[in-house]
């Protein structure tokens, strides 16, 4: 069964194997790798039978800005709808925030971006203009 959790509190060594598993993070230690994921503004991770599969955070103010960084899914376990869910999740979590931009690190998550509301802007950034009208 698959679980997503905006208030997960995963270990250290869950955390290292799942970014292991795409070959991320390599150099950090299990717990300074934790303390960068456990310092960011939101995250959202993904379980599947207990076992830590994804995750996802921002880093933002509250209010008006927010990035998206940081989303890992086990390799294992790509391509099964996982990051969409954590996506969708970690997006509700940010609520009203004006502006999210997303600095994905490969084009093939481009689509699920842009799936998610995100449009590619000058620069090659994905922005998502969330709910508040265009200010004039």
């Amino acid at each position: 069964m698959l679980t997503i959790s905006s208030d997960d509190p995963f270990g250290a060594q869950e955390l290292k194997a799942l970014f292991a598993s795409v070959g991320w993070a390599v150099d950090l230690s299990p717990e300074m790798l934790w303390n960068a994921m456990r310092n960011s503004s939101h995250y959202v991770t993904a379980r599947l039978d207990g076992a830590l599969v994804g995750i996802v955070r921002s880093m933002d103010d509250g209010i008006w800005s927010a990035n998206i960084d940081c989303m890992v899914v086990h390799s294992a376990f790509q391509r099964r709808g996982i990051a969409d869910a954590m996506l969708k999740k970690l997006l509700e979590v940010l609520g009203q925030i004006k502006y999210i931009s997303v600095s994905p690190d490969s084009a093939y998550v481009l689509p699920l971006y842009q799936k998610n509301g995100f449009a590619l802007i000058e620069g090659g950034v994905l922005l998502q203009r969330n709910q508040w009208q265009e200010e004039g």
